[in-house]
């Protein structure tokens, strides 16, 4: 309720009686809010815990990946190679000579005017409708050109509508109206020219669908006023006259491809210049004929090439040739990029000790992070008298002490971690030293990884009474320190994790008791309302009577003394 009731016959303040009692009467509520603040605060801490835990828990893991202890670093003698180890790269030295750089090719073709027809006309049917670009020893592509835009740059649209390989462009020059085709990839393979092609496609229902009319009469094919050429087929599909007609080595090339279920046979004949007409008889389903043929002649203004590199001299000598400035192969593990011609250069390649060190380095991080954590959140200030919400955990006190008697105990048969580059400061932390860590690598490379990744098989080969794998929970001196601490810091997460679900229940819990409370004091204001307000009418009836009496009194005659 939120009216007021202020006693208009007593003159007291009853709301703020009222507020004061509800104080009162609230204290339990407000104690169990205060739990809950409290246990949010703890939870907050938990989870901070959890986080660094989770952090180095992953550094770790990481400790056993493959890619930390086989990657590589290669260099070169020479800006113009660019070498880029890979993972398991062994320590080997190249001398090599760059001979040739690669190329894309640009074919250029001149005409007299930017409205000069692209397309050939021959004058026979059916005519020609685009052209066609053959690109390394892929199928010729088929590029459509409307009739209303048979120009150089309408061909020019097309090309690169079709987003093939070769790019086109129209520039004027002094030498007249001029389409420069590139090709975006570099080297021979993706060299390309103008052919023409003529094209016959029929489709069919499926891929089972007869083909052929007359088994027994075959299939005739006719080239421009060359007498037909009959082929035999042996399977009456689409796939069977495409492969007969392939078998026979006549110059023509059948494809079947499949098209929202339907099969489309195409046989196609290609030569430079303009299309030679094309006739397929002999099909269950006659086929629709299109032709091509580029109307100018193209140039080539750059012509493609691969790049390549000499390594050695005389008989001993080799090359290796690449469609890319990029080479790979040459050396185990390692990538070769070439940017200029140069002869004498030196390609080394090593395994790469500054990615282990680093790894090193972020794993120790990692666990001082969750050390400086854990220290942050159980504090005592003595002076002040100032406890974090952890402070006397003795659970999370105890990972600190886990995670630092492992580190000092060091590995059974290698012994201190120290050797290592690893060992604890007078802080409680933990520090790396690198270049401790460098040098006892490059002397024995296997000791050094086993005493950081080496696993105890008597607890990895554990297994319960169902043969599963049994989680890893105890600790062994075999471990390497990354197992170590990986086990450790699992644990730790899990009892945190537990510890988080509990506190959890119990902010439930009481949120629980003060949404009780809310309906209980709810009611409690709602009566001392209702109680003051009847105390207000009664006072109001007593005054009613006190003034009616008094008037009674008032209205007595009076007796005058001596009357």
């Amino acid at each position: 309720m939120t009216s007021s009731i202020d006693g208009l016959v007593s003159g007291l303040s009853t709301s703020s009686l009222i507020s004061q009692l509800m104080q009162v009467e609230s204290a339990s509520q407000t104690k169990l809010k205060s739990k809950v603040t409290a246990q949010q605060k703890v939870q907050s801490s938990y989870q901070s815990v959890n986080a660094r835990l989770a952090g180095l828990k992953a550094a770790a893991d990481a400790m056993f990946a493959d890619a930390t202890w086989t990657g590589s670093k290669a260099t070169s003698s020479s800006a113009a190679v660019t070498a880029v180890g890979t993972t398991g790269a062994p320590t080997a030295t190249l001398s090599l000579d760059v001979v040739n750089l690669a190329r894309a090719q640009v074919r250029t073709a001149t005409f007299a005017s930017p409205t000069s027809p692209v397309l050939t006309s021959d004058g026979n049917v059916p005519p020609i409708t685009g052209v066609s670009i053959k690109i390394g020893t892929g199928d010729p592509v088929d590029i459509t050109v409307a009739a209303d835009k048979n120009t150089p740059q309408g061909l020019a649209d097309a090309i690169n509508a079709r987003k093939l390989d070769v790019r086109a462009a129209v520039v004027t020059t002094d030498q007249g109206t001029v389409l420069q085709l590139t090709s975006t990839k570099t080297g021979t393979a993706a060299a390309f020219d103008f052919v023409g092609v003529a094209r016959a496609t029929s489709t069919f229902a499926t891929a089972s669908t007869p083909a052929v009319a007359d088994m027994a009469a075959g299939v005739d094919i006719t080239i421009g006023s060359n007498p037909p050429v009959n082929v035999a087929v042996g399977t009456d599909t689409p796939q069977g006259v495409a492969d007969a007609i392939n078998a026979a080595g006549i110059g023509v090339t059948a494809k079947v491809t499949a098209v929202n279920g339907q099969a489309k046979l195409e046989v196609f004949h290609s030569q430079a210049g303009a299309a030679e007409t094309i006739d397929v008889a002999g099909l269950t389903v006659g086929p629709t004929v299109t032709r091509t043929g580029f109307a100018g002649t193209t140039n080539v203004a750059v012509t493609a090439q691969d790049a390549k590199i000499s390594v050695g001299s005389g008989a001993g000598a080799y090359t290796v040739t690449s469609g890319s400035n990029s080479f790979t192969g040459v050396m185990q593990g390692v990538t070769l990029s070439v940017s200029k011609v140069e002869s004498g250069i030196t390609i080394t390649s090593s395994p790469d000790t500054d990615t282990i060190a680093n790894k090193m380095q972020a794993f120790v991080d990692a666990a001082n992070a969750a050390l400086t954590e854990i220290s942050a959140q159980t504090a005592y200030n003595s002076t002040a008298k100032v406890k974090q919400p952890l402070t006397g955990n003795f659970g999370i006190r105890q990972i600190t002490q886990n995670i630092l008697s492992q580190v000092g105990n060091g590995q059974t048969g290698y012994g201190s971690f120290s050797q290592l580059g690893v060992q604890l400061d007078k802080s409680g932390r933990l520090a790396f030293n690198r270049e401790t860590f460098l040098k006892a690598y490059a002397a024995d490379p296997a000791a050094v990884k086993n005493a950081v990744t080496a696993k105890d098989p008597l607890i990895d080969n554990k297994v319960d009474a169902q043969g599963k794998p049994v989680p890893k929970t105890e600790v062994t001196g075999v471990m390497g320190l990354a197992e170590k601490l990986s086990i450790i810091t699992n644990n730790a997460t899990n009892s945190v994790t537990a510890s988080i679900k509990g506190g959890e229940s119990i902010i439930t819990n009481l949120n629980k008791q003060i949404d009780a409370w809310d309906l209980r004091l709810e009611r409690r204001e709602a009566a001392l309302r209702k109680q003051f307000s009847n105390l207000e009418v009664s006072l109001g009836k007593l005054n009613q009577q006190s003034t009616w009496l008094a008037g009674q009194i008032g209205s007595l005659p009076k007796i005058e003394n001596g009357s």
